[in-house]
């Protein structure tokens, strides 16, 4: 086996429009600290390592190809995220050798595209997250390759338009901005995410806190089901959640998509039917985001007939109770926006959700949570159905759902889906460990800062 030996003095060049700060501190994560030289070179697709010059020739669009010689490493992909994707392909590889106390990497010819396209997460900011390990899951994404990265503030973003919207200790922009520029910096696109339905208390239904009410009462008139959904047919509140909107597209900066949320928003199923305003709702803000070049996303747990999963072998996740409102909601929104099918307790090959969403006309995003089996069955069964890929949900289970986030993105990647579970969590540790070093501080270690339940 042949190697290019990595050394301290190597030049590491990077295209003139890519920032290698972060880039460099990664290969000093998985070099052991070592620093290296880091410059910019005259390409606008190719990072190289060492002594190599020229460009790849890249045949496919997404694609990326390495070629590793004993004299270096040349990287060229058909656009910058493509070739961030073929960097990390090459930080993985990279191998410490004892013997001769130097870092090397095994010599050949690398093509790679990605087995699926939309490759997405889902990334909470409660109040209970520290801010520094959001920058460990962000970075480790970046490692799985991910394409897209959803984040939801959940009252952790200090706004313009309503101060209430965040809590007094949440985050400014300034805070966020940085997570921001790291996720675009490895290759990913950032999906600013607010819920325009339900949770519009910034919170889960359990824990009874309201970011809004608990800060002023006398703002109860924007929202119905006691706190609980936003009151969409308020043009007050139309008019606040598009400033909302306004000022999270600019502090995530480009992109095609918005999450609207609408998830459990339970008392469509049970009281008043406004399904066709809630139409009108929908389809205007997705009109106005397409403007924008964007596509709306909803959760798609209020589009499903709970009576027709009633006898499926395996638990599926139906809120909607009422026929007349699933089919008023089925028919009137705009099949312009995209469905999150999310389905956490499957592990089967075909989701009849999924299935039954895009016969209905939609485009439909598979979303599991933190089982290996149902992160598997999401991919295959988007593969199978021809559906926008995946999205992959952390939740409030992000400290012990880190190692699935990383299989589900790196299995959407490469499509090598059948991976033990034991490796998933061993391969994640280490990845923890080099993206964001610990230096010795138990609570910086790992993904959870604490020992949170049993088992070894």
């Amino acid at each position: 086996m042949l190697y290019y030996i990595l050394k301290s003095d190597a030049d590491i060049c990077f295209p003139k429009g890519m920032d290698p700060c972060l880039p460099g501190e990664l290969l000093s994560g998985y070099t052991q600290g070592t620093e290296f030289s880091i410059k910019h070179n005259d390409s606008l697709q190719t990072i190289t390592v060492g002594e190599v010059n020229g460009e790849c020739a890249v045949a496919d669009a997404d694609a990326v190809v390495l070629e590793i010689t004993e004299q270096g490493v040349s990287i060229t992909g058909t656009d910058p995220a493509a070739t961030m994707r073929g960097f990390i392909t090459m930080l993985e590889r990279i191998e410490y050798d004892h013997a001769s106390d130097s870092f090397r990497i095994p010599c050949g010819h690398i093509e790679e595209k990605p087995h699926m396209a939309f490759r997405s997460v889902h990334l909470c900011l409660f109040p209970e997250t520290p801010l520094r390990f959001m920058q460990k899951c962000i970075r480790a994404c970046g490692i799985a390759k991910y394409s897209h990265i959803v984040l939801e503030f959940w009252g952790m973003l200090k706004m313009d338009c309503m101060a209430e919207l965040a809590w007094p200790f949440a985050h400014t922009k300034e805070k966020i901005r940085p997570l921001i520029e790291e996720a675009k910096a490895l290759g990913m696109e950032v999906i600013p995410m607010f819920n325009h339905l339900g949770h519009a208390s910034a919170n889960r239904e359990l824990y009874g806190k309201h970011v809004v009410l608990d800060q002023n009462p006398r703002l109860e008139y924007l929202f119905n089901t006691h706190g609980w959904e936003w009151d969409f047919e308020s043009k007050e509140v139309c008019a606040l959640l598009a400033q909302v909107r306004r000022e999270l597209i600019e502090l995530c900066g480009e992109g095609s998509y918005f999450h609207l949320g609408c998830d459990e928003a339970y008392s469509l199923g049970y009281g008043e039917n406004r399904a066709e305003v809630l139409c009108r709702y929908l389809n205007g803000i997705a009109a106005e985001l397409r403007e924008q070049g964007r596509r709306a996303i909803i959760w798609g747990d209020m589009l499903l007939l709970r009576r027709d999963y009633a006898g499926e072998p395996q638990r599926y996740s139906c809120n909607m109770e009422n026929e007349q409102i699933y089919r008023t909601l089925l028919a009137g929104l705009d099949r312009d926006i995209i469905i999150a099918d999310w389905q956490y307790h499957l592990s089967c090959d075909v989701w009849k959700s999924s299935v039954t969403l895009k016969e209905a006309g939609f485009e439909v995003i598979c979303c599991p949570w933190d089982a290996q089996s149902n992160a598997r069955s999401a991919i295959v069964n988007a593969r199978s159905q021809g559906l926008l890929d995946i999205m992959h949900t952390t939740w409030h289970t992000l400290a012990k759902g880190f190692p699935i986030m990383l299989y589900s993105g790196r299995a959407a990647y490469s499509g090598e889906t059948e991976v033990k579970s034991k490796e998933v969590r061993f391969s994640a540790a280490e990845v923890a460990r080099r993206v964001l070093p610990a230096h010795g501080v138990y609570e910086d270690a790992g993904w959870s800062e604490k020992v949170i339940g049993p088992g070894l």
